[in-house]
Formats: structure tokens, sequence, C-alpha cells
């Protein structure tokens, strides 16, 4: 059985690794949140929801992309095994009564405002660790991450 920690020669490196492993897991349960929410979603507002659904996943699927890149460039292997991990913990499906709008977008936002926090500390220990590449995927992630939170939260406002 391989090992499950992360092989580099550079400690720096070595962290960096684990921090984006994480970040990776985290950006790929919430492209299975958003495509999940957009197949899922009906009420009136639907067809504006299955739009901004697709583009989150899409968007965090580019990002993961990215963030694996970044992730193999620092010599680390093991990038099916994060996918494979992201899988084997998949979200707490949502319940019958929870495919209305409002709640797919209240929980979607509430997981985009969780993640921004990560994504804040993450940034900070990236510009430490000195990694350009990591710290500009990481800055554009979290860029969209806002700019998604605060889409549904106009939302949830325009519905009341």
């Amino acid at each position: 059985m391989k090992s499950k920690r992360i092989e580099t020669r550079n400690p720096a490196n070595a962290r960096l690794a684990r921090l984006l492993r994480l970040r990776i897991e985290d950006v790929h349960n919430l492209e299975v949140m958003a495509e999940q929410a957009h197949w899922e979603v009906s009420g009136p507002n639907h067809v504006a929801l299955h739009g901004l659904f697709e583009q989150i996943r899409s968007n965090m699927s580019t990002h993961e992309a990215e963030l694996a890149a970044v992730f193999e460039e620092l010599g680390s292997t093991g990038r099916s095994a994060i996918r494979r991990k992201a899988r084997a913990h998949p979200l707490t499906p949502y319940s019958e009564h929870s495919s209305s709008g409002h709640r797919r977008v209240t929980d979607l936002s509430n997981r985009l405002t969780a993640f921004h926090h990560q994504l804040l500390r993450m940034r900070g220990k990236v510009t430490t660790l000195g990694n350009a590449h990591a710290s500009a995927a990481c800055t554009a992630l979290l860029q969209d991450v806002d700019k998604f939170a605060q889409s549904l939260k106009n939302h949830l406002q325009s519905v009341r």
C-alpha cells in the first residue's frame, strides 16, 4: 500500500503540497455540489440558477486543474488519489425538500463563504512560502469564490 505522505525534497514544497491537496479536495467538492445543484434545482428561478450553478461548476473545474498543476510542479504525486479521496467523502446529500432554488443558493453560498475564509488563510501561507504560481492560482480562486458568493447573496436578497 502506498504511503499517504506527500513526497518532495524541499520541506517548504511539502508544506505547500499539503495545503494544495486540501484545497484541491475542497474545490472538487464545490464543483460536485454546484453540478448537483444545477441538475436538481427547481422553482421559479430555476433557469437563471441553472446558468449560475453551471458557471460555478465550470470555474471550479478550471481552478481544480490549475491547483493540481501547481501540485505536480512541486514534484508531488497522487493527483488521482486526491480526486478519489474527494469522491470518497461526498457532500451531504440534499433532502427531497431542499431542491428549491432558495435552498440550493443558501447551501452553496454558505459553502463558498466558509471556503473564502480557508482561502484567505491559505493565501497568507502560500505568500510566506514564496511560490509565485501557487500564489497566483490561490488569488484567482479567491476572486472567483468572492464573485460567486456575492452573486448568490444578491440572488438571496432579491427573492426576499
